[in-house]
């Protein structure tokens, strides 16, 4: 194990400035990108979004990393080329929605003072923490959650119909066909969450 005076695996030399060479030079435009980022929304450190939006840089790279963190190792070469295309060519937007949401500081309590009708849909194999999220914010809107079977995070692209049942159930009369709605009150969908 090296010791703190002479690290060998660390791509910091010490007093904080990076070790010349430790990164490829995609890996280091990401995390200069990064930096830029956590300066442009006004952090004073570097965090995991900011580590996620410095790879919007490189789309292919984005995309790929996007996918393998919500749906798994390995699922960039499963998803077949034009899943690959299409999520890829996403990834400008991606990038600006991202940046714009972290820049934006209005809280919850503001945007619940007057709620509109709110349904939220979550995959059935989603994770921990969009799951939770989906909790928090259909009490605060007093909304539904829709939880769409054998769907993960990217419901949008991979369970389109779903989304269109979705709308559907939401309009007047609307009835959808492939989705369960769960109401807010009851968390028992909870226990069948799976990855």
């Amino acid at each position: 194990m090296s010791s703190p005076e002479r690290p060998t695996d660390d791509i910091f030399l010490p007093g904080g400035k990076l070790r010349p060479g430790a990164l490829t030079s995609s890996a280091a435009q990401a995390l200069e990108e990064a930096i830029r980022l956590a300066r442009e929304t006004r952090w004073d450190c570097v965090r995991s979004p900011h580590i996620f939006m410095g790879l919007l840089a490189d789309p292919g790279a984005a995309a790929r990393a996007f996918v393998e963190h919500w749906s798994g190792a390995g699922r960039w070469e499963r998803i077949g080329e034009r899943a690959r295309g299409v999520i890829t060519a996403l990834v400008p937007k991606i990038r600006l929605e991202m940046i714009a949401a972290r820049s934006d500081t209005t809280t919850l309590q503001a945007l619940v003072k007057s709620p509109p009708p709110t349904t939220i849909l979550v995959g059935e194999r989603t994770r921990t923490a969009p799951r939770a999220v989906a909790r928090q914010l259909a009490r605060a809107f007093h909304g539904s959650i829709i939880v769409v079977p054998g769907a993960g995070h990217m419901i949008p692209l991979t369970h389109a119909a779903a989304v269109v049942d979705a709308v559907r159930t939401a309009e007047p009369g609307g009835e959808a066909s492939n989705v369960t709605d769960e109401r807010k009150e009851d968390a028992s969908w909870e226990g069948s969450m799976g990855r």
